[in-house]
């Protein structure tokens, strides 16, 4: 059984289909996305769309959070005008259905197959929304976070860095799949990861996508959000 780990979609529909596509071409039969599904991008309905329609198990990631509770994302403070912006746009685009949704969310959420069990959360569970792993943790420090989590399988986002530790944790295997629709770690194309759930494999994966195609989907946002935007996109990498 092959299934599909997204993160850190960020409201790009050109980099979801695109990170769909691939995984579907691969064989994936379940999709896994450990939050934010909106926030920077302008495309919130329909990644929303994308992702409950696909997904065994979703949680909220802390722009999700924010969109559905009026709450500030804590995001890098060079995004910050354009997440405000961009949870504007979101929310001239959300119904009602899609909004109470997202605020029914789980901060975290397992799924059990074939004897085996995946946890998800979008930071840590000492901090569901907000906490991090980067990329070289202090071992301790981490199966101290992770110590009441029992689970073959652990995926999280929010650092928007593709993160595999087979042998840190004493349950499983931790993954950070990256992120599909805003990349921040210098490659610009659309990450996710492919997990055998049979074998325990993890495989990393990039998707190049039609950024053109994402960049004109933001005429929603003013020219300066839309400009940061372009250029994270283009990059892959925060502004300096």
């Amino acid at each position: 059984m092959l299934i599909a780990l997204m993160a850190d979609v960020h409201s790009n529909a050109p980099a979801l289909e695109a990170v769909v596509s691939d995984a579907r071409a691969a064989g994936a039969t379940h999709f896994v996305c450990a939050g934010d599904i909106t926030g920077f991008g302008p495309s919130a309905q329909q990644c929303v769309d994308t992702v409950r329609a696909i997904c065994q198990v979703v949680v909220r990631g802390n722009h999700d959070n924010a969109l559905s509770e009026g709450v500030d994302c804590g995001c890098h403070p060079s995004l910050a005008h354009l997440a405000r912006a961009a949870e504007k746009v979101a929310r001239s685009q959300l119904g009602t259905l899609e909004a109470a949704w997202l605020r029914r969310l789980p901060l975290e959420e397992s799924l059990y197959l074939s004897g085996r069990q995946l946890y998800a959360v979008h930071g840590s569970p000492i901090d569901p929304l907000h906490g991090s792993v980067p990329p070289s943790p202090q071992v301790e420090k981490l199966r101290r976070e992770f110590m009441a989590v029992d689970a073959d399988f652990v995926v999280l986002g929010h650092t928007h860095r593709q993160l595999v530790l087979p042998s840190v944790l004493e349950a499983g295997v931790l993954v950070n799949p990256g992120s599909v629709g805003f990349p921040t770690d210098g490659d610009p194309r659309a990450a996710y990861a492919l997990l055998d759930f049979g074998s325990g494999s993890v495989h990393t994966k990039r998707v190049g996508y039609d950024v053109d195609r994402a960049v004109a989907d933001a005429r929603p946002l003013d020219a300066k959000e839309r400009a940061l935007y372009e250029r994270v996109l283009r990059k892959g990498a925060l502004p300096s």
